[in-house]
């Protein structure tokens, strides 16, 4: 039988006085008191073994050392199976430990880069209305002096002589284009504000 064959493979790997092993599956299709015999001979075996074996219990009794294989590299654990079965497990708290203080600390960043926007939006709303507020004064400036250089070219003392009337009406000109430039200004700085108080919120 298969495990009358395995155990007749061991005792002649076991009788070949070695000082090194290498053991794939030493346990399978062994009954327990061959295993046990296994497990006792390999305790005392005062060699080096190598094996693999998916029988936790006989690892946990036989190893010293575990070696991991693991997306291409190799991890040793000095212990047996159980001392394995913990370092992973505190591992992977480490791990998971470090990926939420990265995450943390990515948010934190998010939120300082947030604020930092707002502040740098805010201060940029209150310069663009201060702006605004500047401009609106001029144009009530420029308005007021519109209608008071109309108010000259309606007086007719003022036709009498040619070159006066030349320079207000072109005064006239000039202002109505300065205003038309002011209104095209204030209008922008309008949307301008409108879509920073739209991000502010």
């Amino acid at each position: 039988s298969g495990g009358e064959k395995s155990r007749l493979a061991l005792l002649k790997l076991l009788l070949t006085g070695a000082n090194f092993l290498i053991l794939d599956e030493p346990t399978n299709h062994l009954d327990i008191p061959s295993k046990e015999v296994v497990e006792d001979y390999l305790e005392d075996f005062p060699g080096t073994v190598i094996l693999v074996s998916h029988d936790r219990y006989f690892l946990d009794k036989i190893v010293d050392r575990v070696v991991e294989l693991e997306n291409g590299q190799l991890w040793d654990y000095p212990g047996n199976y159980s001392y394995y079965r913990y370092k992973k497990k505190e591992l992977l708290k480490e791990k998971q430990l470090a990926e939420n203080q990265a995450k943390s600390k990515i948010e934190t960043n998010k939120t300082d880069l947030a604020r930092n926007l707002q502040k740098e939006q805010n201060r940029a709303l209150k310069q663009l209305l201060k702006k605004i507020g500047l401009l609106e004064e001029k144009l009530q400036k420029l308005e007021k002096e519109k209608e008071e250089v109309a108010a000259m070219m309606s007086n007719p003392d003022v036709y009498g002589d040619g070159t006066e009337i030349k320079n207000l009406i072109q005064y006239y000109q000039d202002l109505e284009e300065k205003i038309t430039c002011c209104y095209q200004d204030w209008e922008a700085m309008i949307q301008e504000q409108e879509e920073l108080e739209k991000s502010t919120t």
